[in-house]
């Protein structure tokens, strides 16, 4: 709702402290009478100025939302009194002005030039009889309240052309307007993915799934990883509302380092952007083939050693290349070490390196799944034991 202030009122708010999680509040000598608000795309705040009442001229301002800078953006002309401010999604301003209010022989409804400032009055077909609720619907249409009439009618602001939307019945001196417009939610199933160690050589690949639960389309405008060593499909796009779309993260390490990074997907959703994490880690492990030879079958073996303290190898064959992971869970089926997370494997023998020392005593069993096939799963055979060695867990297979 638009209300009227006077400067007292309004250097009085200024110097009044913030509630409910305002950022600021924002006063300068440029302000007189701030009648009408409108925030565009950038959070650009513009204030319809109507200084004619002290005997000025009246303007339209814009506030930087995070300094307080106001910059004079149109002055004089039409403007008296600039109740209504509105910007479309392409930046552009309108101002419903209830000059006749002020002494004027006429309202108007005014088209500002963001840039130059230039005034452009747009002819309606309606009369306008103290249009003090505007705003812009989802089509670019403009929306207008007459105070007087208690008329509220849509304008084209191209044509000027007007079509009666409602008038009378309850509606009685309309002042304020404001159009609940259908907006893309950005909903992501994960906020960080893991792909634990992979061969530097192959790669591995994990998902999130982006669900857009608003009513209008969610354009996903840029994705952005800050390293190489991570990579998304497909490429940004547009997703329906009540639709969503599988995004496809690929981890293709080049040394035998720890790395962790974000992915930044950049949409017109209002908690745009959206930031994931990725971690991941290569390793050096070796190929190790027989005499050269390719396996004829898939394998998987039986850690080795066995027993061990607090490390094993756990082994594999490919005769072909596959997209493999090689999981460990604990005896609920909890997941507990990711060691190979989806990656794209040559034809050759596997040895990965396990590290339990952070685990605790129990059975775990560790799982080699191809993608298509079904998993292989072993066991590490014997329950853990205590080591004698004082604060310090061992384990035994």
């Amino acid at each position: 709702m638009v209300t009227f202030s006077s400067q007292t009122a309004l250097r009085d708010q200024a110097h009044r402290p913030c509630h409910g999680g305002c950022l600021g509040c924002f006063f300068g000598d440029s302000i007189n009478l701030a009648i009408g608000v409108a925030v565009d795309r950038s959070g650009n705040i513009y204030a319809g100025d109507a200084s004619a009442f002290l005997g000025q001229s009246s303007r339209l301002l814009r506030v930087n939302r995070l300094t307080g800078a106001q910059t004079v953006v149109s002055i004089g002309g039409n403007l008296a009194l600039p109740v209504g401010v509105a910007i479309d999604d392409s930046d552009r301003i309108f101002v419903s002005d209830v000059a006749s209010m002020a002494g004027g022989p006429q309202d108007y409804l005014i088209r500002i030039d963001p840039t130059t400032g230039v005034q452009t009055v747009i002819a309606t077909s309606e009369t306008l009889q103290a249009p003090t609720g505007l705003d812009v619907l989802l089509n670019g249409k403009l929306v207008v309240a007459n105070n007087k009439s208690g008329a509220v009618f849509s304008v084209n602001p191209a044509t000027g052309k007007t079509l009666p939307l409602t008038s009378g019945g309850v509606i009685s001196q309309p002042f304020g307007l404001t159009v609940v417009r259908s907006e893309p939610l950005f909903y992501s199933s994960a906020h960080s993915v893991h792909f634990g160690v992979v061969h530097v050589g192959s790669q591995a690949i994990d998902s999130i799934f982006v669900l857009n639960s608003g009513d209008a389309p969610l354009f996903i405008s840029s994705i952005a990883s800050d390293s190489s060593q991570f990579t998304v499909s497909p490429a940004p796009g547009t997703i329906p509302p009540s639709s969503g779309e599988e995004f496809y993260i690929t981890f293709q390490p080049v040394s035998a380092d720890s790395i962790s990074a974000r992915i930044v997907f950049t949409s017109d959703a209002f908690d745009s952007p959206f930031i994931l994490t990725v971690t991941g880690s290569g390793t050096l492990t070796s190929v190790k083939t027989t005499n050269g030879s390719i396996p004829l079958v898939y394998a998987l073996y039986k850690n080795y050693p066995n027993p061990f303290n607090p490390s094993t190898t756990l082994r594999f064959d490919l005769p072909q290349a596959s997209l493999v992971s090689l999981r460990v869970f604990n005896i609920l089926g909890a997941e507990v070490a990711n060691l190979v997370g989806g990656a794209v494997y040559q034809a050759g023998r596997y040895a990965i390196p396990f590290n339990a020392a952070r685990l605790a005593s129990g059975i775990y069993f560790y799982q080699l799944k191809r993608a298509g096939d079904r998993a292989e799963t072993d066991r590490f055979p014997q329950r853990w034991e205590d080591d004698p060695a004082p604060l310090r867990t061992a384990a035994k297979c």
